[in-house]
């Protein structure tokens, strides 16, 4: 009876674990939620009763690969991309059952009772394979801050756990049973855990961005109203603007005449407006964040020269918005208070730098620039982005360290 209600729970977190595996490559695929549950609880229910009542490992193995096959569908139509993934699944599956039995059990026949701590084993088994899927995958997307790979420690030492328990009473009372059930739910709790802790730092991170986005668009609006007011006023006064002119004119006073000119043109620029190159969306986040750098009181030098309908305007301001983000903060700190920013497209290569002044003070480890920021592991998200958007491109990223702080970024768009 024992068994039954352990392998029972062991089967629901053993769907749970094929679920995240199968996520690892549709991460970015929306399905309905109740479609999905509905599809894992029947996986789930036929999975269960079929083992229950037959105990037989052909059975089980061929409503595995046409379960998994069913669950995929949810996912893709691609039958090449499905036959892999499940195939992949399986072997994992396949490969974590053999492992187990052979690790709690000498000798196994077709059709016989499988012991309740091999399916407590084969979940631990089935984590790790999921984990080290994980790590493959996303071996240079994930952020480093929360190393997943690490996870497998749990699970493997779990495993080591059982294993001396085991060794030590020769056979399998109930409480080792029950305290192996007890570890392989910490194991679960800990997964759950970390995805939820990844999940929280993902969603600030991209809080954050979103929060931006919206201020720049903001200031790119300030910046239209006060300039749209400012021409209109023009457009009033432009009678009296072009008697005063030509009153100069006839005096053949060019000088006079050079001035008004220009004091016209001042006017009808906008305060907030410190760069101009036709590209609204790069524009706005510029305007927004050397508009930051202005209220820091740092002296601002930009020159941008980039086509009006650039593609890719998203994945630029990631960039440009994390280095202009550390570029401020340090110039303020510094004495000089300088910052430059250049943003220049030639022959389908962007070449963006963004130098500022510093206090003399850097953070290096590994080879690699680290934040002096107390939030580490928000900035090192903003940080990973830019690296992983360079790496899209095919593009470099250096830093330099001399009497100011440089970052020179190039894409090959």
């Amino acid at each position: 009876m024992i068994d039954n209600i352990v392998y029972l729970i062991c089967n629901l977190l053993r769907v749970y674990l094929i679920h995240r595996f199968i996520r690892l490559f549709f991460e970015d695929v929306h399905v309905n939620k109740k479609l999905e549950t509905g599809a894992y609880g029947l996986f789930f229910v036929i999975n269960s009763v079929l083992y229950l009542g037959l105990h037989t490992a052909w059975i089980n193995l061929i409503c595995n690969i046409a379960g998994s096959i069913f669950l995929l569908m949810l996912y893709t139509r691609s039958w090449k991309y499905l036959l892999f993934v499940s195939t992949l699944l399986n072997v994992a599956s396949v490969g974590s059952d053999v492992l187990a039995t052979s690790y709690v059990l000498s000798t196994y026949q077709d059709g016989d009772t499988i012991n309740a701590l091999s399916f407590i084993v084969v979940d631990m088994i089935l984590f790790i394979c999921v984990q080290l899927i994980n790590k493959f995958l996303y071996v240079n997307n994930k952020n480093d801050t929360l190393p997943s790979i690490l996870l497998v420690l749990v699970p493997g030492s779990s495993i080591g756990i059982i294993y001396m328990m085991v060794y030590m009473q020769h056979h399998l009372p109930i409480e080792i049973i029950m305290v192996s059930m007890g570890i392989l739910l910490i194991n679960f709790l800990v997964l759950y855990l970390y995805n939820m802790l990844l999940e929280s730092m993902t969603q600030k991170y991209e809080n954050k961005m979103l929060d931006q986005k919206v201020h720049t668009y903001k200031t790119q609006l300030e910046v239209i109203l006060e300039t749209e007011q400012r021409v209109r006023q023009m457009q009033h006064d432009m009678k009296h603007h072009l008697t005063e002119i030509r009153l100069m004119a006839g005096k053949h006073n060019d000088k006079d005449i050079e001035d008004y000119i220009c004091n016209m043109e001042y006017y009808m620029s906008s305060s907030k407006e410190f760069v101009y190159s036709d590209n609204q969306e790069i524009d706005s986040l510029l305007n927004y964040m050397l508009g930051r750098a202005k209220e820091e009181q740092l002296n601002i030098s930009a020159k941008v020269k980039i086509p009006k309908n650039m593609e890719h305007s998203f994945n630029i301001n990631v960039i440009l918005g994390n280095l202009l983000d550390n570029a401020i903060e340090a110039a303020a700190k510094s004495e000089e208070k300088n910052i430059s920013v250049s943003v220049i497209m030639n022959k389908g290569i962007l070449r963006i730098r963004v130098e500022n002044s510093y206090n003399g003070k850097v953070n290096r480890s590994a080879g690699r620039f680290m934040t002096t920021k107390s939030d580490k592991e928000k900035h090192g998200l903003g940080i990973q982005s830019v690296r992983e958007i360079v790496k899209q491109y095919n593009g470099d990223i250096d830093f330099y360290v001399g009497d100011t702080f440089r970052v020179i970024v190039i894409l090959y768009m």
